[in-house]
C-alpha cells in the first residue's frame, strides 16, 4: 500500500513541475530548439494539447499577420514580386506591421520584451533609428527585390528565419479570469489526488490516534504533517517533501545519500556556532553565579537540598571507593622502589651533614655502618607506609556502622570548615576574582576556536566512525 501511494505520490509531483515548467518551456515544444544551445530537435507539438489548461487561445491579430505573410509568398511564386497583386500584399503587410509596433499584442501572452526584439532586429537590419521607418521601409516591393550581398539572405528569407518564429511563439493569447489573474486549471486534475490523499490522511489520524490514545486529534493529524503538502494548492513544489519522505519509507528509492548530504550540509553551517552560543552561555552563567557569591551558598546548604538518586547508589562514594583502592594496592606498591630511592637519598644526604656521620666514617670498619643503617630504615618506611594505606583502607571499608558515623562526621566538618574558611571576604573575593578571570581565559582561547574547528573534517570522522561500528 506503501508502494502504491508513493507511486501516486510521486506522479502528481511529476505533473506539478509539468504544469509549472509548462510556459518555459512552451517554445521548445513548439520549435524544437533546445535553450541555450543551438541544437534542434523534432517538436514535440502534441504537448500543446495542454494550452487550454494554461488558458491559452490563438491570437488572432498575430495569427492574421503570419497569414497575410504567407499569401504573399505565394502570390510571389505566382505572378511575381512586381505584380499589381504582390504589391498589394506587400501594403497590407505594411498596414499590419505599424499596427503590431502600435498594439503589441504579445503582452497578452505574458511575453514582454518579444515586440522589442523584433523592432532592434528590424532596425539593425535596415540600419534605420526608427522602427517605425524602418518597418514601413522594410515592407515595399522595392526593398524585398534588392539583391543580397553574397552569404546574406533576400529580405524576405530573413524575415521567414528570423523574425517569423518570434512572432509564432507568441502566437496566443491567456484568458484572464474576473479577478485579472491569468486562468490556470490545473486544479482540474490536481483535485483528484488531493481528494485521495486527503482521504488517506484522514484514515491514517483514525488509525494514529486508536493506537496512540493519549494523543489528541489534532497531535495525531500533525502525526505526518508533512503530508499537509499534498493538500495545499498553492506552493506545489513543496509536495517535493511528503514525496521524498514515502519513496524513501517504501523502499521504491533510496535517498539516504541525499539525506546524509543535506544533514552534513546542514550541520557544517549551523554547529560551529551553535556549540559557540551553548559553550559561552554555560560560561557566563557561570561567572554569573561566581559574581554572585553562589559558591558559598553552595558548599554549605549541599548536604540539605535534595537529590534524586536513580539507583540507590552514590556514585561518587563509589567511585572515590574505586579510586582510592587502585592507588593503595596497585599504585603504591609498584611505586614502592621509587618511594625508597628518594628517601634514602634525602636520609643520606641529612646524614651526612652531620657531626656523628663525619667522626664514624673515620673509624675503621664503620665507614659503610651509616649507610646500611639508613638503607635498612628507608625501606622499613616505606614498606610501612604502604602498609599503613592499605591498613587504613580497610579500616575505612569494613561494615562497622561506628566507622561509618565517624567518618561522615569528619567529612561534614572538613566541608563546614573548608566553607566557613571561604566565607572570609577577602578570600572569597579574590577566588571570585580569578575564577571569573579564568573563565573569560577559557572564552577567549577556547570557545572561541570552535568557530575555527573545520566541521566538515569532525563530521566526516564521525561517518568513518559509524562505518566502524557498522563493520
Amino acid at each position: 500500500m506503501d508502494g502504491i501511494t508513493a507511486t501516486l505520490a510521486a506522479a502528481n509531483l511529476g505533473l506539478v513541475f509539468f504544469d509549472l515548467s509548462y510556459l518555459p518551456l512552451r517554445d521548445f515544444f513548439l520549435s524544437g530548439d533546445l535553450p541555450l544551445v543551438e541544437w534542434k530537435v523534432p517538436a514535440p507539438r502534441f504537448m500543446l494539447a495542454y494550452d487550454p489548461m494554461k488558458g491559452i487561445t490563438r491570437n488572432d491579430d498575430t495569427q492574421r499577420y503570419l497569414d497575410e505573410f504567407d499569401k504573399l509568398r505565394l502570390q510571389i511564386r505566382d505572378t511575381g514580386l512586381k505584380s499589381p497583386e504582390a504589391a498589394q500584399q506587400v501594403q497590407v503587410l505594411q498596414t499590419l506591421s505599424l499596427q503590431l509596433l502600435a498594439e503589441d499584442p504579445f503582452l497578452l501572452a505574458d511575453r514582454v520584451g518579444t515586440l522589442e526584439t523584433i523592432k532592434n532586429q528590424v532596425r539593425g537590419r535596415l540600419q534605420e533609428s526608427s522602427s517605425e521607418e524602418a518597418m514601413r521601409r522594410f515592407w515595399t516591393v522595392e526593398y524585398l527585390a534588392t539583391v543580397p550581398d553574397p552569404g546574406d539572405q533576400t529580405p524576405l528569407a530573413w524575415f521567414e528565419d528570423s523574425v517569423r518564429p518570434r512572432i509564432e511563439k507568441s502566437n496566443y493569447v491567456r484568458s484572464i479570469d474576473q479577478d485579472g489573474i491569468f486562468v490556470d486549471s490545473f486544479w482540474k486534475i490536481d483535485i483528484w489526488f488531493q481528494i485521495f490523499f486527503a482521504t488517506e490522511l484522514l484514515a491514517r489520524t483514525f488509525l494514529i490516534k486508536r493506537r496512540y490514545t493519549s494523543l489528541s486529534w489534532r497531535e495525531a493529524l500533525l502525526w505526518r504533517w508533512y503530508d499537509l503538502f499534498l493538500l495545499v494548492p498553492v506552493f506545489r513544489w513543496l509536495r517535493v517533501i511528503p514525496v521524498g519522505i514515502r519513496l524513501q519509507s517504501s523502499g521504491l528509492v533510496n535517498m539516504e545519500t541525499i539525506r546524509s548530504q543535506f544533514s552534513r550540509g546542514f550541520v557544517a553551517t549551523f554547529a560551529g556556532e551553535l556549540v559557540e552560543v551553548i559553550a559561552l552561555q554555560v560560561i557566563n552563567q557561570i561567572q554569573s553565579s561566581v559574581q554572585r557569591g553562589e559558591i558559598t551558598t553552595w558548599l554549605t546548604t549541599s548536604a540539605q537540598r535534595e537529590y534524586i538518586d536513580l539507583n540507590n547508589t552514590n556514585e561518587v562514594e563509589v567511585i572515590s571507593r574505586r579510586l582510592a583502592e587502585l592507588m593503595v594496592y596497585q599504585v603504591l606498591p609498584r611505586l614502592q622502589p621509587d618511594i625508597a630511592a628518594f628517601l634514602h637519598r634525602n636520609a643520606e644526604l641529612a646524614i651526612e651533614k652531620t657531626p656523628i656521620y663525619q667522626a664514624m666514617v673515620r673509624l675503621p670498619g664503620m665507614a659503610t655502618l651509616p649507610r646500611q643503617l639508613t638503607q635498612q630504615l628507608v625501606g622499613q618506611v616505606s614498606q610501612m607506609l604502604t602498609q599503613v594505606s592499605q591498613g587504613t583502607y580497610n579500616a575505612l571499608t569494613l561494615d562497622d556502622p561506628a566507622l561509618g558515623q565517624i567518618t561522615d562526621q569528619l567529612s561534614r566538618h572538613f566541608r563546614n570548615a573548608f566553607a566557613e574558611a571561604l566565607q572570609s571576604q577577602e578570600t572569597l573575593t579574590e577566588l571570585q576574582s580569578l575564577i571569573t578571570d579564568l573563565l573569560e581565559e577559557v572564552k577567549v582561547n577556547y570557545v572561541n576556536r570552535l568557530s575555527e574547528e573545520d566541521f566538515d573534517e569532525l563530521l566526516e570522522e564521525v561517518e568513518q566512525l559509524k562505518q566502524q561500528q557498522a563493520s
